[in-house]
């Protein structure tokens, strides 16, 4: 044999060799290590569903997909009206490690005024412990269970995950059901594949207030299903294991949309009006020029918000004590001592070191900006009063920017360039020129409560007697008892706000209205 042949015969026998050493360590990967590569693809947000029954919208659903440095938490949630006008609620809430291994888990379940809670912790890796409180029978009970373990919500995610989807192909999940006090082994199969038409965006324009579909995305899809009569599933999900519809055994189906389409249609159409996306006082990742609803008329003179679940303890520690379960906000209007000015214009070397940080330059704040410098100049000459400063710099912003819907951020000076944007690029404007001018001024991120609902919002504060919430897009100054601040400074920091807000349930206690004004002046 030539010597070229036994050099082929010999890669090609290595390269044979390398491949099967490569499909052995495959196929006998431990289970941790393919779970811990599912949960790195499993990607943070909320979907939202509408619930229908017989071709008619009687509720609304959600998935909240959250997660922090150690933790993945994933609820389920769901409201709906029965034939009878009963509503049900149902919601289920699963902790979960970065590797997916179950942590805790809580099940709600109420029926009219019959609720009955299930809350789980893993106390070691065969020992699941809980709680259950209402219906037939409660106390503590424990389960062995073996690991990896998963409730329902986790089911889709993990199959769609683990590989991509075929049609043919099964999954063998072991699940444990809370009900039914027990874990089952739950064979899920690959039914179908098909495009989906889904709206991912609405505006206010049909009859009766009804929101209609704006723009719509075509999604992949595949059909998952388990004819298990103790944990039957039927649903399709995407490449990224979000749902994009689903059919239950109680003859309800969830068909994902937008938001409004999901919620605010069907708030429309509820029998009573009253109701909620998650709780009393709805929130809502988004501003309210994204979500195309329009403001309330008048100003708030009070406001007492209650927050109800306890964020993560990593994003508590993160973001402070206040996003504690049980944790209250008392807003009112500002002391009339914080509006008397404690210092003139232009301010002593001593006052401005003192507020150095206050007055200097930041990431997207271009205080020395020659646009900037030149038109705070302008709008503050002939006036030491910082009061008198800051309104006029306020209804130069207010009346003359656009409100516009901005998709990405935009800096102080590029906001004056546009001449127009959202409540972000306001506050980053306006806080740039009280800077200019020398007043100490700083951006908020927050939530502001008009229309029953919190909305994603941001403004400013300035320092006279004391610190003043003042906004710009608003034309308020002081800023009403509606604007619930989250985070002071930057906005840059927003998006470790946006993944709370969707967590956030806010109930709100005491709201009272002014008896006149209007928002926009």
């Amino acid at each position: 044999m030539k010597p070229r042949s036994v050099a082929a015969i010999g890669i090609l026998g290595a390269w044979g060799a390398g491949l099967a050493l490569f499909a052995q360590r495959e196929l006998s990967r431990p289970e941790t290590d393919r779970l811990a590569e599912v949960a790195m693809r499993v990607v943070p947000g909320v979907t939202w569903f509408a619930v229908e029954r017989d071709g008619g919208h009687v509720g609304f659903a959600s998935v909240t997909i959250d997660t922090v440095p150690r933790e993945l938490q994933v609820t389920e949630y769901l409201v709906v009206e029965g034939p009878d006008r009963v509503r049900r609620l149902e919601q289920t809430t699963v902790r979960l490690s970065r590797g997916l291994a179950l942590h805790a888990f809580e099940t709600l379940r109420a029926s009219g005024k019959d609720t009955a809670r299930t809350a789980g912790e893993m106390t070691s890796d065969t020992l699941l412990g809980y709680a259950a409180e209402g219906g037939a029978s409660g106390g503590a009970h424990g389960v062995r269970v073996s690991r990896p373990i998963f409730l329902m919500p986790l089911v889709p995610i993990v199959v769609a995950l683990r590989e991509r989807p075929r049609v043919g192909d099964e999954s063998v999940l072991d699940v444990f059901m809370p009900e039914q006090r027990a874990s089952r082994r739950l064979v899920v199969r690959v039914g179908a594949e098909s495009l989906f038409v889904v709206a991912d965006s609405a505006v206010a324009g049909g009859g009766r207030g009804r929101w209609l579909a704006v723009h719509r995305d075509t999604v992949r899809a595949w059909r998952l299903r388990s004819d298990d009569p103790g944990a039957a599933l039927d649903v399709w999900v995407d490449e990224l294991g979000q749902l994009v519809a689903a059919t239950r055994s109680d003859g309800l189906t969830l068909r994902r949309t937008a938001f409004e389409l999901a919620f605010e249609n069907w708030r429309l159409l509820a029998a009573d009006g009253n109701v909620a996306a998650r709780a009393h006082g709805s929130v809502v990742a988004s501003t309210l020029l994204a979500s195309g609803v329009t403001a309330s008329a008048r100003p708030l003179d009070s406001l007492v918000v209650r927050l109800r679940v306890a964020l993560p303890r990593q994003l508590t520690a993160r973001l402070g004590w206040r996003f504690r379960s049980g944790h209250e906000w008392a807003l009112g209007s500002v002391p009339a001592a914080r509006l008397v000015p404690r210092y003139s214009l232009p301010t002593a070397e001593r006052w401005q070191r003192a507020f150095a940080r206050h007055l200097r330059e930041e990431p997207r704040l271009e205080v020395a900006d020659t646009g900037i410098m030149r038109l705070a100049r302008r709008l503050t000459a002939g006036t030491s009063d910082p009061a008198r400063a800051v309104d006029a710099i306020l209804r130069w912003v207010s009346d003359s920017l656009a409100r516009v819907a901005t998709p990405s951020p935009v800096s102080a000076a590029g906001t004056l360039a546009r001449g127009g944007g959202d409540a972000p690029e306001f506050a980053r404007l306006f806080v740039a020129l009280c800077r200019a001018a020398g007043v100490p001024a700083q951006t908020v991120g927050g939530l502001w409560y008009t229309g029953e609902r919190f909305y994603y919002h941001a403004w400013a504060e300035v320092y006279l007697g004391g610190w003043v919430a003042t906004d710009p897009m608003l034309r308020q100054f002081p800023a009403d008892a509606a604007h619930l601040p989250l985070l002071h400074g930057g906005l840059d920091a927003q998006a470790e706000l946006l993944r709370v807000l969707s967590r956030l349930e806010l109930e709100v206690v005491n709201p009272m209205r002014s008896a006149g004004g209007v928002t926009y002046r």
